[in-house]
């Protein structure tokens, strides 16, 4: 395992995994400790409950209405860490200029959603590295998530990005290479890792299995966007099914690499 006190030179060279490969370790990590099922089971309730309640307050809210099978609007539900995807979301624009008590109640089930998958996810990956301080590992990981959620929130927000027709192939292009680069940090980060040494050595891990990590975001990305849209259930189907994957699939890449 790749335990902070014994880093040596792993990860200085990288195997060549195929996507087949790992999602085949992924699964064969799962069913052998079906109990990582649970975190991800627990945190997809809260997430649905979390639907209902930013369904029922006044704050405004974006919700998923169902795939039109006339339309190419294919979205790549992918953001960097092992989540679910939910029925709603909140952009960053309604949080601005809120009341303060709307403001506290409307970010304050932002981050508790962030924190939940935060723990999830890192007990997941910690069982799988046989890591014991899992609570100071989800600690780290929520760190991450958070500052990643923030930053996509605000790329988001920013209304040329979305008039970019085309040209707008160009940025997803260099964020699609960031998120590659970044695959392996919360298994690094869990592992006990600081946030500048697992950016450095997840790129690492990731040099030679460009193509394989493009097609796990691919996966996890489409897998749990399309799952997102069952209803009333879509939130925990996503969660349940994807996330865990997600979670075994960075440790399949920190371990074989």
């Amino acid at each position: 395992m790749i335990r902070p006190g014994n880093k040596g030179n792993r990860g200085s060279q990288s195997a060549d995994l195929h996507l087949e490969h790992v999602l085949s370790k992924s699964y064969d990590h799962l069913r052998s400790e079906p109990r990582l099922f649970t975190p991800f089971f627990v945190a997809g309730i809260i997430l649905s409950v979390t639907d209902v309640l930013r369904r029922l307050d006044p704050i405004p809210v974006l919700q998923r209405e169902g795939v039109d099978p006339s339309a190419l609007d294919i979205h790549v539900a992918y953001v960097g860490y092992p989540t679910g995807v939910t029925q709603t979301e909140r952009a960053f624009a309604s949080l601005v200029e809120l009341e303060l008590p709307y403001l506290l109640w409307g970010s304050g089930l932002e981050l508790l959603t962030l924190l939940v998958i935060s723990f999830a996810g890192a007990f997941t990956i910690a069982v799988l590295l046989n890591i014991d301080d899992r609570f100071e590992a989800g600690l780290r990981l929520s760190g991450f998530v958070v500052g990643i959620d923030f930053l996509l929130r605000v790329i988001g927000s920013i209304g040329p990005f979305q008039r970019l027709g085309l040209l707008g192939v160009v940025p997803l292009m260099i964020l699609l290479y960031v998120f590659v680069r970044l695959f392996a940090v919360p298994g690094l980060l869990v592992d006990g890792w600081s946030i500048r040494d697992a950016v450095s050595r997840s790129s690492r891990y990731t040099t030679g299995n460009e193509g394989t990590v493009v097609g796990l975001i691919l996966v996890f990305g489409l897998g749990g966007w399309l799952l997102a849209f069952v209803p009333y259930v879509g939130t925990l189907l996503s969660t349940v099914l994807i996330a865990p994957f997600h979670a075994a699939a960075v440790v399949v890449i920190l371990t074989n690499s």
